[in-house]
C-alpha cells in the first residue's frame, strides 16, 4: 500500500476542459459517490465522498436515496461541475432515476431537488451495479454484502441475559399471590421461519439483505431473533414485563429489555398495548399526573344583558375601511351587535365601542365573558371592569369552546356574510345591520 501511495497518484486533479463522470449509489445506512473523468480508456477518480444517511432520510423510499446520492455529489463538487464545458456524465444502478427530468408527480421535496438540479447540466445513465463498485464500496461496509455469511456463532439468547431473563423460573418461597413466571422461549415459539407466516415467507421470496439475516434457521433482525405471530410473542411480552427480575415496569424499559433479543414488526404497538392493559400495573401503580379539574359551566343569567360575551372577527378583506368585526351576545336572550372595527382595536378603543354601542342601550352587565386577548387582560381594562363593577371571566387557554356561544355567533355571521357579500368582498360592512337584524 506504501509503494502504492508513492509511486502514483490514486487521485488526479480534475481537468475543467474534460468531462466529468459522476457515480453514486446508496444503500440503507450510507450514500456514496465518485467523480472521475477519462483518461484514455479507462475512468480515473478524482474525489470520493461518502455519508452516513440521517435518521430521516433513513426513511426515504430507495428512488429517493438514490436521487440524495446525487444531490450530494453534486453540492460537494459544485464548484467543478456547475458550469462544466461538456455535459455531467451520471451513473447509476437505479433505473427509474433515467426519468426524472420526465417524471409528472413529484413531491414537495424532489420538486426542491429538481429545482436544484436545474442549475446543472448533466444526463443519467442506468450501469449494471457491476460498473458502479466504487460508490457501492463507499455506501455500505463490507460486512453487509449480501450473501456473506457471519463468522461469528449465532445464539437465540445471550448468555448474561439468558440468565437474567429465566432467573423466575428458579424455586423460592411464595410470597402473597403471584402469576406464573413464563419460561424460556423455545426455537418452535421464535424465529423458525413457518409456511404459514406470509410477513417471512415474502422476506425470504425477496431475499434476506441488511438488516435481515439467517442463521441456524433463525430469522433475525440486526441480530434480534424474529418471533412469529403466535403464543412466542405473549411469552416474549410475559418474560420481559411480568417475571420478577422484569419488574413489572413501563413502556420504555420494557423495550429496552425485549430488544436486547426480540424483534417482529409493529413491536412498539404491542408492547404499548400489553402495558398498558396489564391487570397487576392497573391495581398496583399509582398516578403520577395530577388530577383533573371539575368542569364549571357558566351560570345562567336570570335577567337580559347580564352576562355578555365578546369576541373578535379578524383579517378579513377592506370594506369601508374596516377589516375586524366585534361581536357582542348576550347570553340570556341571545341577541347579538355585530360592530366592525378598523383593525383590531386597542384596551381603550374597545371601552369606547362597548360605551357607544352595549352600555348606552342595555347597561352595565354583571359579567363579560372574554378569550385572552391583549384587549381584555390589559391593566387598563382590568382596572375599568373593577371600576364599573364588572366581573370578567377569561375562557381557557387554547380552549375556544369556553366561549361557545360567541364562537357559535361568529360561525352564523361568517355564512351570511359569505351568502351575500359581493364578488370583490368589500361590501360586508354594509351588511352588518341586515345580518344582525336576521340573525
Amino acid at each position: 500500500i506504501e509503494r502504492l501511495f508513492t509511486s502514483q497518484p490514486i487521485l488526479q486533479h480534475p481537468n475543467p476542459g474534460t468531462p466529468f463522470v459522476v457515480q453514486a449509489d446508496a444503500s440503507d445506512v450510507a450514500i456514496g459517490a465518485v467523480l472521475l473523468q477519462p483518461v484514455g480508456d479507462h475512468l480515473h477518480p478524482c474525489a470520493f465522498y461518502s455519508r452516513q444517511l440521517t435518521t430521516p432520510e433513513r426513511n426515504y423510499t430507495i428512488w429517493e436515496k438514490e436521487l440524495l446520492a446525487i444531490k450530494a455529489a453534486f453540492e460537494t463538487w459544485r464548484h467543478w461541475l456547475e458550469g462544466a464545458k461538456f455535459p455531467i456524465e451520471v451513473h447509476t444502478d437505479h433505473r427509474n432515476l433515467e426519468h426524472l427530468r420526465t417524471a409528472r408527480k413529484l413531491n414537495q421535496r424532489q420538486q426542491r431537488w429538481a429545482l436544484f438540479f436545474e442549475r446543472f447540466n448533466f444526463q443519467i445513465h442506468y450501469v449494471t451495479p457491476a460498473q458502479t463498485k466504487q460508490a457501492d464500496a463507499l455506501s455500505r461496509k463490507p460486512e453487509y454484502a449480501a450473501g456473506r455469511k457471519e463468522t461469528f456463532e449465532s445464539q437465540l439468547l445471550q448468555p448474561e441475559n439468558f440468565a437474567t431473563l429465566t432467573v423466575g423460573n428458579t424455586k423460592s418461597s411464595p410470597i402473597g399471590s403471584t402469576s406464573p413466571t413464563p419460561g424460556p422461549i423455545c426455537a418452535q415459539e421464535s424465529g423458525l421461519v413457518s409456511k404459514h407466516d406470509a410477513w417471512a415467507q415474502d422476506q425470504l421470496r425477496q431475499g434476506l439483505h441488511f438488516p435481515f439475516s439467517l442463521k441456524d434457521g433463525l430469522l433475525c433482525y440486526r441480530n434480534h431473533v424474529y418471533i412469529p405471530p403466535g403464543p412466542g410473542r405473549e411469552k416474549a411480552l410475559r418474560l420481559c414485563h411480568d417475571c420478577k427480575p422484569a419488574g413489572h415496569f413501563g413502556l420504555f424499559k420494557t423495550m429496552h429489555l425485549i430488544l436486547r433479543d426480540f424483534w417482529w414488526p409493529k413491536i412498539r404497538k404491542d408492547v404499548e398495548k400489553y402495558v398498558n392493559t396489564c391487570p397487576v400495573c392497573q391495581r398496583s401503580k399509582i398516578r403520577r399526573e395530577k388530577p383533573s379539574g371539575l368542569l364549571h359551566p357558566l351560570p345562567t343569567p336570570s335577567r337580559p344583558w347580564e352576562i355578555i360575551s365578546a369576541d373578535f372577527i379578524t383579517d378579513l378583506p377592506p370594506s369601508c375601511g374596516f377589516t375586524t368585526i366585534l361581536v357582542v351576545v348576550d347570553l340570556f336572550t341571545k341577541l347579538a351587535h355585530f360592530i366592525p372595527c378598523e383593525g383590531l382595536p386597542t384596551a381603550k378603543e374597545t371601552a369606547d365601542l362597548f360605551l357607544q354601542h352595549v352600555f348606552r342601550l342595555h347597561g352595565l352587565p354583571k359579567s363579560l365573558v372574554t378569550d385572552r386577548g391583549s384587549q381584555f387582560t390589559s391593566r387598563f381594562w382590568k382596572a375599568l371592569q373593577k371600576l364599573l363593577g364588572i366581573d370578567s371571566r377569561l375562557s381557557s387557554a387554547h380552549h375556544p369552546q369556553t366561549d361557545g356561544q360567541t364562537e357559535r355567533t361568529n360561525a352564523t355571521l361568517e355564512q351570511y356574510l359569505r351568502c351575500y357579500v359581493n364578488y370583490q368582498q368589500d361590501n360586508w360592512a354594509s351588511l352588518l345591520p341586515l345580518s344582525e337584524f336576521a340573525y
